[in-house]
């Protein structure tokens, strides 16, 4: 999906940003549609999906992108979506960055490992 961010982002509070994103366009990278049928593939690329989600209701092509800033390695985002007036901020992403060798100890550490 390619967004704009047509404004800057603003702190609602210390650790917390907010940005608003609008939806442009929607591609498919991988789809099994154009693996069978080539010629399809020029449908799936650039999709006006902004226009499509704005044509379904008012407000849709827009998301707020609420994100915290726990430490340097870790953030919690939650995309707000408000539909004919109302907010369902429920959804949540949590971003945390590891070191390869921090990945590799844990794989190796996990139940599921040991017991092969």
């Amino acid at each position: 999906t390619r967004a704009s961010v047509p404004s800057a982002a603003r702190s609602v509070s210390r650790g917390v940003l907010e940005c608003t994103l609008q939806v442009e366009t929607t591609s498919a990278a991988q789809s099994s549609v154009a693996q069978l049928l080539p010629a399809a593939q020029r449908l799936l690329d650039d999709f006006p999906s902004g226009v499509a989600l704005e044509m379904a209701a008012n407000g849709a092509a827009s998301v707020t992108l609420r994100t915290t800033y726990l430490s340097p390695r870790m953030r919690v985002s939650r995309p707000v979506v408000e539909l004919n007036g109302v907010k369902d901020d429920s959804a949540m992403f949590v971003f945390v960055r590891e070191e390869l060798e921090e990945v590799a100890e844990a794989i190796a550490e996990s139940p599921a490992v040991r017991e092969q």
